[in-house]
């Protein structure tokens, strides 16, 4: 009833509180503006109170994703951050302060420009990714949007697009790493039916490949109504 009440998508981390303990969430998060939803219920209403104030106190911007932390362990994330020149937002409070030291110390040490991208990914898996890259690919492929993938997505995607010739452009295109191998097939087979190159130019992948999955699944039902009237 509560959740409803106040219009709270009900998920799991709300059944690990009492009524009470839910009620005094909602009470700090309207008062501080926060939408009550999420990591946010994996806190205490104390506990959300002093990350509030410790985001107040050194100016970061309160998501859903900073109440994965503890109070402690974000006065520690901020500390490597700021002592690393760490944008201090988003995906970097997937990690803990000794993992983000850990990966500071990958990409300094093979001249990685850190990007929030990155702390997707643990310290080890961001090693083997860079393994991989080194051993069969080149340094050129060291960045931050392209290590932050799985590595068996990095290569099924990567050996598809060298069997095209045209790897080298997701050095500078790295979007179309958000598709699948399937999808990235399914889409080349689309460009080819409508007469068009898997690139725009020499360096930019065709904007097929940008596309939401609903609206390419749009123009591949009108590509498909089209060709049934013929």
């Amino acid at each position: 009833e509560i959740c409803k009440m106040h219009n709270i998508k009900i998920d799991g981390s709300i059944f690990m509180k009492t009524t009470k303990e839910v009620g005094q969430i909602i009470e700090v998060c309207e008062k501080h503006n926060i939408k009550p939803g999420g990591n946010v219920f994996l806190k205490s209403s104390e506990e959300i109170e002093k990350i509030v104030q410790i985001c107040k106190k050194y100016n970061v911007d309160i998501s859903n994703s900073i109440f994965r932390s503890t109070s402690d362990e974000l006065q520690k994330i901020i500390k490597v951050c700021n002592e690393n020149g760490i944008n201090i937002s988003g995906k970097v409070f997937f990690r803990k302060a000794e993992e983000i030291e850990e990966i500071v110390k990958l990409c300094n040490k093979n001249d990685i420009e850190i990007a929030s991208a990155i702390f997707l990914r643990k310290p080890g898996e961001i090693q083997e990714n860079i393994e991989f890259l080194k051993s069969n690919y080149g340094e050129e492929y060291l960045k931050a949007t392209i290590l932050a993938c799985k590595l068996e997505h990095l290569k099924s995607v990567f050996e598809y697009l060298d069997s095209l010739e045209v790897l080298p452009v997701v050095i500078d295109c790295t979007t179309i790493l958000k598709l699948t191998v399937d999808e990235i097939k399914e889409r080349k087979e689309y460009i080819d039916k409508i007469g068009e190159d898997i690139l725009t130019g020499y360096s930019t992948f065709n904007p097929i490949f940008n596309m939401t999955k609903d609206k390419f699944q749009q123009k591949l039902k009108s590509l498909n109504i089209n060709n049934q009237k013929k």
